[in-house]
Parts: structure tokens; sequence; C-alpha cells
């Protein structure tokens, strides 16, 4: 008897389905029409056919939250590095630092410090020869934009 028999009264084909499939389809529905809490555990374990639709649903909503979520809802800007190694010459090693680094300091201490803020960057035992500031000239207030290290290993 195979997939579709006649059906002798009528001649129309009728479906013949095994008392095994009829259970496994049955199962299945239960578990698709299962409560909320099983649907969200399947949505958690990532419990759906590669094919199935409530696959690509939950593909779909990965990449509209990668794609339209705001940058700053993660306050995930591009900052500066506050230290940089500079070209240099005769035999010196240049850094640039940020104001802020050494703003707070006083200005006597003020190389002792840009020489442990160095070493903690670097790893390497940097002794800063001279430190000079870096000043906005076109700002009326002078202001410090960075300072100049210049060191010696």
């Amino acid at each position: 008897m195979g997939f579709f028999a006649n059906s002798r009264k009528t001649g129309a084909p009728r479906l013949s389905v095994s008392r095994f499939a009829c259970r496994a389809l049955c199962a299945r529905l239960e578990l698709e029409m299962a409560s909320p809490a099983s649907a969200i555990k399947r949505f958690l374990f990532w419990d759906y056919p590669r094919a199935g639709w409530q696959y690509d649903v939950m593909v779909g909503l990965i990449l509209a939250f990668i794609f339209l979520t705001p940058r700053e809802w993660f306050r995930d800007q591009p900052r500066a590095a506050s230290i940089v190694l500079l070209p240099a010459e005769r035999g010196f090693t240049v850094f640039w630092m940020d104001a802020d680094q050494l703003s707070s300091i006083p200005a006597s201490a003020r190389q002792a410090q840009a020489s442990v803020l160095l070493r903690a960057r670097t790893g390497k035992k940097y002794n800063v020869i001279r430190l000079e500031p870096i000043i906005d000239s076109e700002d009326s207030e002078k202001e410090i934009k960075g300072y100049m290290a210049f060191t010696t290993l």
C-alpha cells in the first residue's frame, strides 16, 4: 500500500499515515505550541532547525540589533591614545603626552610623573630629560594641549 491509496467508494486519493508518523507529528506540534516558557527556552538555547522560519526570524533580530542600535547606548566612541611615540632625532626618544595626565601635578614633579607614566605604558625605564608644554597658539587663553617628553633609555 503506497502513500496515497484510492478510496474504494469515491475513487479520490486517501492519505495513509502510520501511527508512528502521527505520533511524531503530534509531538512536534505540542513542542511548537508549548508554553511561552518553553518558547523562551528554545530561543535562548537556539533550538530551531536551520532552515526553519524561526531561525530566520532570530537571525534577523540579531542583525537588526547589530546595525540599528545607536553607538551612544554603549559609549563606544573612539579615543585617542594618551601617550604616543613620535619620530625622534639625535638619540632621543620623544613622546607626546596628553595634558590631562600631568595637569594636576605641580610643575616641579611633572618630569618625575612623566617617567612613571611612560614606564607604566611601555614597560621600559625611560629617563625624561626635558618636558615641554604644547600650547595652542590660536587660543587667547594659551591652553596647554599636551607635553613633549624627550627621553633616553
